[in-house]
């Protein structure tokens, strides 16, 4: 059985998407990852089976990035 972790895929869209409002020191590929993984380590996963149950989670995702963008600010120290 294979499950993902949405948040993974959120958070890094988040991340990706306000890197530059976040004003993050570095972006290269490791300091980026360490940030995801600080970020996700602060957020409740939310597994799924199926891809098309992602819907879900991404709707909500979309109505509310501020959550992980204040997750993503408290990694940095910001």
């Amino acid at each position: 059985m294979k499950v993902h972790n949405m948040m993974e895929i959120v958070a890094l869209d988040v991340l990706k998407k306000y890197k530059d409002q976040l004003r993050m020191p570095c972006t290269c590929e490791h300091c980026m990852n360490d940030v995801l993984a600080m970020t996700l380590n602060n957020l409740q996963p939310q597994y799924i089976v199926k891809e098309s149950n992602s819907l879900s989670v991404r709707a909500v995702h979309e109505i509310s990035p501020r959550i992980y963008c204040d997750s993503i600010k408290s990694c940095l120290g910001s």
